[in-house]
């Protein structure tokens, strides 16, 4: 399987870039992203459907809010990789293997349980999970930021966030489908397998050459800790970390609850819904931001995007409010909001890497994924709650709200002189 996949996206890099030596990194970084983006959704949307599908109440569903504490709080230990990484020497492709490794096993471990009856042991297991989803999304970071030339940025995080969005709409929309045709333990034990090859798979690509840095392990975490205090001191980046994705995390939360409650999809309908037009949707947005990127450069792509997102909550909450049929729209819709969500990740991935220095990437990284997080910590039982409490028409209206915050804490970074040095930076190196 892999070996056919290898040779496909050979060729259609070949023609896109007609450089072979530049094909091979953006390649490589595409399968690692793949590999990292796979497990993302165990520990939400597909808890949630196996949950649900075995007959779990939907207030369970406020708790899974918890497993986003890992990625939100992934800076703590994010040093201790970088300290092996760039004071210690380790190979980044090693650590990338080894936690993909180690997601395997334990994505193997979950059919031996009921996510009702033995909740608990389940919960524990999907901590964990999420635990080594947020160390290696920051260890794949690190190595496409060394593997990169800095002209192939835009290219190599273009189709990194392609392959790490279509590996998670893979991974949900084929525990939907296959959990409905065959059972979930089938499914969990494919997925298993999938993250075993992708750990076979990183070990064969480029190493990547980091040079050992002078310190010790303290020395890493006073670095770290300066990182730190240089974002506190940018109260318009903060801001913009924290707000710019709430919209996207606002929908993303109940979207899955809604499609089965309110438009009477099945689960395997939901499935291929996402897997089809979410897919599209998201392959036209990494592209499309790609060369928006290249044209347009970093502020006038952020604030296309941030007004998209509105336009997509005002025609969610319009044919809603308006009692529309949703069965002739959905596809567009979830088409459009895939789209948009594909174009703000691969912006966003760009911009972390333009303002990344050259120590504590890992951290870096974390710390940056983390403030970001906070909005899907604080939206995901506030979603839940909102729609048990005041309906799905009020629901609607919050992602309104929110989408136009977004654009407003983003308008105002990007106008801030930490912005404008960036901004510049990246557009001399386009």
């Amino acid at each position: 399987m892999f070996v056919i996949f290898d040779l496909v996206v050979y060729e259609e890099l070949f023609d896109v870039l007609d450089m072979q030596k530049n094909a091979k990194r953006v390649l490589s970084v595409a399968l690692v992203s793949f590999g990292s983006g796979f497990p993302l959704l165990f520990s939400s949307e597909i808890y949630k459907a196996w949950l649900l599908s075995q007959g779990g109440d939907i207030k369970s569903l406020i708790w899974i809010s918890l497993f986003t504490l890992p990625y939100l709080l992934s800076w703590l230990w994010a040093p201790i990789i970088d300290y092996w990484v760039e004071k210690r020497s380790v190979s980044v492709k090693l650590i990338m293997s080894s936690i993909f490794l180690f997601a395997s096993c334990l994505i193997a471990i979950l059919p031996q349980y009921d996510p009702i009856n033995d909740g608990a042991v389940v919960r524990v297991i999907l901590g964990m999970l999420a635990f080594v989803c947020a160390s290696q999304d920051h260890v794949v970071e690190n190595y496409r930021q060394a593997l990169l030339k800095v002209k192939e940025r835009a290219v190599g995080v273009a189709y990194s966030m392609v392959m790490f969005r279509l590996s998670i709409m893979m991974a949900g929309a084929g525990g939907l489908i296959i959990s409905d045709y065959a059972g979930w333990s089938h499914f969990f034990y494919v997925s298993a397998l999938i993250m075993f090859l992708c750990a076979v798979s990183s070990l064969l690509l480029p190493s990547v050459k980091v040079a050992k840095k002078p310190g010790s392990f303290l020395s890493q975490y006073r670095i770290s800790y300066q990182i730190l205090r240089d974002l506190g001191s940018a109260p318009e980046k903060l801001s913009f970390l924290v707000g710019f994705r709430m919209s996207v995390f606002w929908h993303e939360a109940m979207i899955m609850v809604f499609l089965a409650q309110q438009v009477g999809y099945s689960y395997a309908e939901i499935g291929a819904l996402q897997k089809l037009y979410g897919t599209a949707g998201l392959l036209l947005g990494g592209l499309l931001a790609r060369y928006l990127l290249e044209f347009w450069g970093l502020k006038k792509t952020f604030s296309s995007i941030l007004v998209a997102q509105i336009v997509v909550s005002l025609l969610f909450f319009t044919l809603n409010a308006a009692h529309i049929s949703l069965t002739s729209w959905i596809g567009t819709m979830v088409v459009v909001e895939c789209a948009v969500q594909g174009m703000l990740v691969t912006a966003c991935s760009y911009w972390m890497m333009a303002c990344c220095g050259s120590s504590g990437v890992t951290f870096t990284y974390a710390l940056w994924n983390g403030v970001s997080m906070l909005g899907r910590v604080v939206v995901g039982p506030i979603a839940t709650l909102c729609v048990l409490e005041k309906g799905w028409v009020t629901y609607f209206e919050v992602g309104v709200v929110l989408s136009v915050l977004s654009y407003i804490v983003g308008s105002v970074y990007f106008n801030s002189q930490s912005f404008t040095s960036v901004h510049s930076k990246v557009y001399q190196n386009l």
